[in-house]
């Protein structure tokens, strides 16, 4: 940005005001290069895109809020719901959008409030879906609302020029750093718990990690299960002042990205990664925030990661081969950066990005990446190589230009105005409160992780591993029982007097299948007793029939189809006699699998679901129905134990923000980890 003028009137101000700030207040309005805005505007808006791509691209706008009966709102947002008809769909590709305009900065402000608002309906309307990340998404996209992120490589400032600025006041620089900042610090708080450090659950994360390439066959060693315990710990502890603090700041850089990429990798977190590891380099100082180096950076940072994510797949158990080919591919990044071997060095890394996947069926690189793999390149060759036109559009900047700038708003900063006395309060009271929220759970007995009161908008990130399962029991008038199989929320189906399946409710309620036993499976029919579905012999659907009884397709734990896939890479349709491709039915589950998940070990989720099959069940005809649970669950590998009073009748239970005296408090004797211990002895003695 070396040419930007200094001409933001939020940087200087109306200095009408005689008295001086204080100190602190004063520095919170200095000037400081705006090239670090500039770049997280773009990265943040490209993240957003990429994301929203990936909920349109595979089916989870459908599947997440279209498709299931109910959503887990929260508490006080019960007005968050999916829009009618194909309107999520709509949504989705209207902040696909809004991310693309928030990227190139069009019509920015705007842009960036209906996004904070579009996500953050997004996320309110089931907790089933509530990630950590997401919740940073809208803290961060409510604060690129104020930020004036536009005013520099813009189209905004191309059709305004009078907007352009070459710096920016201090404070939105200090919003976004201690957004960072808090996401890690209260990260590493939390991790300061007796399960924790000794291990748990990282035994559980690193045990579903173990194809992890060249490493994870010895993620099941106690020394590596402690090591990387105790290494996320410090690193969420210390990678913010090291990052600051500049003799340690390109070593705490590496080690974010071998931590972040490495996540990615081993427990597939969406696009968390990317997003922190994309803002932690607003730790560094501001000036060093160049848009050269930090295109190379980034490309680097993509390259390395497509690397990895392409030896993540079985090649045998030779670690030689995929070692020997990750230093090859890896190794021309270095080559890239010295002029003689620069145009080979490039020439074979596009190569192993482009055929690599093609040739050698790379299966860990995600599709996504693949399909943008030629733009990539091409990004790559005018970053590598970057033509000196590019400067004169200020695509990269000069270190050494905007001291002029500076220093002369420096100057200006004299007195605070009116409107930045209000921004400073405004800064207070919501930093404040995302320092103060974190800690909430203390007004809550009990373990927070076993009881989940207070354990949302916590940052308590991967610090449990948690499983359990509820079985339901309904009575209407007098205690009459209802024949009614309600386990686990994943579908309803009647039963005889003898307690054997007869027949499945749709997930809309408006129809039934009739099931028939044949060689220990059930088959369920429609109303013009055409096979529909198969069931096991607990009721799980496993098969789509078609009008025979032979089975189509097999089914996923959420109910969806399995598809085969060709030597092309193309999924197989089925196809009737006329030719056409048989259309998928509507699931009987009443929940997605991640519904039935959070819900059996959420107990306020748990409140939810027994209300709305308490609606359902009188919308049936049953009165004073009467609902109560077995509800078991896993803490960090425990012994499964009761998480409610299974006396306790839900249908009378109300949602609030107080304590629940009807959870069941952890045993604080039982030994974390044990489960995880006895599976591991099992599969030894079974070798």
């Amino acid at each position: 940005m070396s040419e930007i003028k200094s001409t933001d009137s939020t940087a200087a101000g109306d200095q009408s005001s005689s008295a001086p700030p204080s100190g602190v207040l004063r520095q919170l309005f200095e000037p400081v290069a705006i090239d670090f805005l500039v770049y997280f505007r773009m990265a943040f808006g490209a993240i957003m895109l990429w994301e929203m791509v990936r909920y349109i691209e595979a089916g989870w706008v459908q599947r997440n809020f279209i498709d299931p009966p109910i959503h887990f709102t929260f508490y006080g947002f019960s007005w968050a719901r999916p829009w009618p008809g194909d309107g999520m769909h709509w949504h989705f590709y209207a902040m696909a959008l809004l991310a693309a305009c928030i990227t190139t900065g069009l019509c920015y402000r705007l842009a960036a409030l209906l996004f904070f608002l579009g996500f953050t309906h997004i996320f309110l309307i089931d907790q089933a879906f509530y990630l950590n990340h997401f919740y940073m998404v809208c803290l961060v996209s409510f604060s690129m609302i104020f930020l004036p992120a536009h005013r520099a490589f813009s189209f905004d400032v191309k059709l305004r020029p009078a907007l352009r600025s070459g710096v920016t006041p201090a404070w939105t620089l200090w919003v976004l750093r201690s957004l960072v900042g808090i996401t890690y610090f209260y990260g590493a708080i939390a991790k300061f718990n007796l399960d924790w450090l000794t291990g748990n659950p990282m035994r559980q994360m690193l045990a579903s990690a173990d194809t992890f390439p060249i490493l994870g066959r010895l993620f099941h060693l106690e020394p590596v299960i402690w090591f990387y315990a105790w290494a996320g710990l410090i690193l969420d502890l210390l990678i913010v002042p090291a990052l600051l603090w500049k003799r340690t700041r390109l070593l705490a850089l590496l080690a974010a990205a071998i931590f972040h990429l490495s996540n990615d990798q081993m427990f597939q977190i969406g696009i968390f990664p990317w997003f922190m590891l994309t803002a932690t380099l607003v730790l560094w100082p501001p000036r060093k925030l160049q848009l050269l180096w930090l295109s190379q950076t980034m490309l680097g940072t993509i390259y390395v990661y497509a690397c990895v994510a392409m030896m993540n797949t079985p090649w045998g158990d030779e670690a030689a081969v995929r070692t020997v080919a990750l230093t090859l591919s890896v190794g021309c990044l270095p080559l890239m950066l010295w002029k003689p071997a620069r145009i080979p060095a490039f020439a074979l890394a596009a190569f192993w990005m482009l055929a690599g996947p093609r040739i050698f069926g790379f299966g860990g690189l995600p599709a996504t990446l693949i399909s943008i793999l030629p733009g990539l390149i091409v990004w790559a060759t005018i970053v590598v190589f970057p033509p000196d036109f590019l400067r004169s559009f200020q695509l990269v900047g000069d270190p050494g230009a905007d001291n002029d700038a500076l220093s002369s708003a420096h100057r200006q900063v004299a007195a605070l105005t009116f409107s930045q006395k209000l921004t400073a309060g405004f800064l207070i009271v919501f930093m404040g409160a995302q320092c103060l929220v974190p800690f909430r759970h203390w007004l809550y007995p009990g373990t927070v992780h076993w009881t989940e009161e207070g354990h949302l908008f916590a940052w308590h990130m991967k610090l449990r591993y948690k499983s359990g399962h509820a079985a339901f029991r309904a009575t209407a008038d007098g205690g009459k029982p209802i024949p009614a199989l309600l386990a686990d929320g994943h579908l309803i189906a009647a039963t005889d007097a003898a307690g054997n399946l007869t027949h499945l409710l749709d997930a809309d309620g408006n129809r039934t299948f009739a099931l028939t036993t044949q060689d220990q499976r059930f088959i369920a029919t429609d109303s013009a007793d055409v096979p529909v579905f198969e069931l096991d012999i607990d009721g799980w659907l496993i098969y789509e029939l078609d009008k025979n009884g032979e089975r189509l397709y097999s089914l996923d734990a959420d109910g969806s189809r399995i598809y085969e896939i060709d030597a092309q890479g193309e999924r197989i349709l089925r196809r009737d006699e006329q030719g056409k491709v048989i259309q998928s039915r509507r699931s009987p589950y009443y929940l997605t699998r991640r519904q039935r998940t959070k819900m059996a070990e959420r107990p306020e989720m748990l409140i939810q679901f027994a209300h709305f099959l308490v609606e359902m069940l009188e919308q049936q005809g049953y009165e004073n129905v009467d609902l109560r649970a077995d509800v078991f669950c896993s803490l960090n590998g425990r012994e499964e134990q009761r998480l409610i009073d299974p006396n306790v009748n839900l249908a009378d239970v109300k949602r609030s923000l107080g304590h629940a005296d009807w959870i069941v408090p952890l045993d604080q004797s039982a030994e974390p980890g044990v489960l995880y211990k006895r599976a591991l002895t099992r599969a030894a003695e079974s070798k």
